[in-house]
């Protein structure tokens, strides 16, 4: 199938598995704030062209790699940096279980000790290669080996799938039903109840 053939859904699978060619984009009709966040988690925030910098894109790429964070538009870099800090760990956790090392990712710089590093491990190995290389100790390694061992089932399964949020939910096309890091004002937070 020649490029100037391909659907919206052809482009975003292309650009979720091998990002996007800026020399070649797709046309610029299909060139969606979606495709350019599946895009964000092979590529580096650097080679978007800045108008397509949203406040959602710089979050997929500061996501993934907190180096991204250089290269966010200056109005928009403490947003998104108070956002990336607000995710919980137990998010983090849930989205790591589907890590495959088939993408870009960098583990937080807060989440990098030795308890986290373990329980990321414990639950899917494949996560051992994100594992910061002073963290990484013999006794890890052999953990993920093991894991890896074709004996060993994925985690996920013998388990319900977590909910995934923010970029991870698009760029692995789950449900979007996570939660909400940024400032929403229909989330009720802060408010209180009134009793009749």
């Amino acid at each position: 199938m020649r490029e100037k053939d391909l659907d919206y859904a052809n482009w975003l699978l292309i650009a979720a598995t091998a990002g996007i060619d800026w020399e070649n984009p797709p046309p610029k009709e299909m060139l969606t704030e979606e495709m350019v966040i599946a895009a964000v988690s092979d590529s580096s925030l650097r080679h978007i062209p800045e108008e397509l910098r949203t406040p959602e894109v710089c979050f997929a790429a500061v996501y993934d790699d907190d180096d991204d964070l250089r290269f966010v538009p200056e109005h928009l870099r403490e947003q998104v940096r108070a956002r990336k800090e607000a995710i919980p760990e137990t998010t983090w956790l849930n989205d790591l279980l589907w890590y495959t090392g088939n993408h870009v990712f960098r583990l937080p710089k807060k989440l990098a000790t030795a308890e986290f590093c373990r329980t990321m491990v414990e639950r899917n190995a494949y996560t051992i290669e994100i594992v910061p290389e002073g963290l990484r100790t013999p006794e890890l390694e052999a953990m993920a080996e093991c894991r890896h061992d074709d004996d060993y089932p994925f985690p996920w399964e013998d388990a319900d799938p977590p909910t995934l949020s923010g970029p991870t939910a698009m760029v692995l096309g789950a449900s979007a039903g996570g939660q909400d890091y940024g400032d929403n004002e229909e989330s009720g937070e802060g408010e209180t109840k009134k009793e009749d």
